[in-house]
């Protein structure tokens, strides 16, 4: 680590790398002899960057006096400077700055003509950045100092880039395209946040994340910005609440998670978030209780009447004797003839209770001269039902050829 060293006897030691910054720099050339004020600024036995004059061999780092001016003790001897050598001037109205030795070679002060040019400024924040991590007492300080801010130019890194917090303290952005050539990114797995009706996925420290608990969520709080996403795995079984914040799987219902779901949430806006949930057991996700509304349904709907779906449905032909499965339907298994007119149906998965309806409707024979006759349905069981047909011509129960139900609850 290279530092500014004094001793008792020769006072500043020199380093041809980074001079001990001045307090001012020449504009012009001046008599050096005397205090005097320089760039606006009065000196007082202060280190002066003397770049103008006449002669470039008196250019150089002196010691401001009362008297005559001398060269200071990093600045005097044949090791003290290369070209590159850096000097920081910490005032004045037009020098201050980085400046550094634009002549070639090892040029030697009072000897050979030395001349200086400014530093950039891209350069100058380099080298602050470089001089503090020289300047630190220790390298966990230095580390302080080696963060990522901005990166806005063009970037080759070869090899395997490990960014740990270690390394950087701060939050980098780059504001250029990153283009991997046979290789990958491999994200890390931050750490598990607790759920929440507002829960941040965004504050863990990778693009994975685990939600604990059971706690109802309505909102997966502020995203760092639109375009953001996270895996997120649930741990536990909280409610996902569908609402203008949390667009659930293109504006579903809401969704009970299961432990071990997975869910993908993009960042449509800071607070707005799609979510797309997928199941660990990889069924299909249920729709909850009275969550489909008109407004959800691809047709002309309209109010605010809630909608209802058919939790059972067959077709059957009604002249079969015995028990017999449907022609077609869902979660009905069989339909059995017990005597004309007279059919009762088995559900393949019950109903919570035997309040439900039974809609049926039948014609005794097809085609255009079908004549429909008066059905009606009962629920017997949560797992069973009746119809009864009746020809409406003589009030006696008659078998029907094609039969329709369908159960709502």
């Amino acid at each position: 680590m290279t530092t500014t060293q004094t001793d008792r006897l020769s006072g500043v030691l020199g380093n041809t790398a980074i001079k001990t910054p001045c307090a001012v720099a020449t504009t012009a050339a001046i008599t050096l002899f005397g205090e005097q004020i320089i760039d606006g600024v009065t000196t007082s036995a202060s280190r002066v960057l003397v770049k103008n004059q006449a002669s470039a061999i008196d250019n150089g780092i002196y010691l401001s006096d009362t008297g005559a001016w001398e060269r200071t003790q990093d600045f005097d001897g044949s090791r003290d400077v290369v070209e590159g050598t850096l000097v920081k001037v910490n005032g004045g109205s037009t020098t201050v700055g980085f400046w550094y030795v634009t002549t070639t070679g090892s040029p030697v002060p009072g000897t050979d003509a030395i001349n200086f040019g400014q530093a950039s400024t891209v350069l100058a924040v380099v080298t602050a950045w470089a001089q503090n991590i020289l300047s630190a007492a220790s390298a966990a300080a230095a580390w302080v100092f080696i963060k990522v801010g901005a990166i806005a130019d063009a970037n080759t890194w070869a090899g395997t880039q490990t960014f740990a917090s270690t390394i950087f303290n701060g939050a980098a952005t780059h504001n250029a395209d990153i283009t991997m050539v046979g290789a990958s990114i491999v994200e890390a797995e931050g750490a598990a946040v607790t759920a929440a009706s507002s829960t941040n996925i965004w504050a863990t420290d990778g693009n994975t994340v685990h939600v604990t608990g059971n706690t109802g969520i309505n909102d997966f709080a502020t995203a760092p910005q639109a375009g953001a996403w996270m895996k997120v795995i649930f741990d536990g079984t909280p409610l996902l609440t569908q609402s203008a914040n949390l667009n659930l799987n293109a504006g579903g219902s809401n969704i009970t998670i299961a432990a071990g779901d997975i869910a993908y949430v993009y960042a449509d806006t800071t607070t707005q978030m799609d979510v797309v949930v997928f199941r660990k057991s990889g069924a299909a996700l249920s729709i909850a209780d009275a969550s489909i509304t008109a407004a959800k349904l691809d047709g002309a709907q309209s109010g605010s009447a809630p909608i209802y779906g058919a939790r059972a449905w067959c077709v059957f032909d009604g002249t079969t004797a015995g028990t017999n499965a449907p022609t077609a339907g869902g979660n009905v298994s069989t339909l059995q003839r017990e005597s004309a007119g007279v059919y009762l149906g088995t559900m393949s998965t019950a109903m919570p209770d035997a309040n439900f309806a039974v809609i049926p409707n039948a014609v005794t024979t097809l085609g255009a001269g079908g004549r429909s006759n008066l059905c009606s349905g009962e629920p017997i069981s949560t797992t069973t039902f009746r119809i009864r047909a009746i020809d409406t011509s003589t009030g006696s129960a008659i078998d029907q050829k094609l039969i329709s139900v369908a159960v709502f609850r």
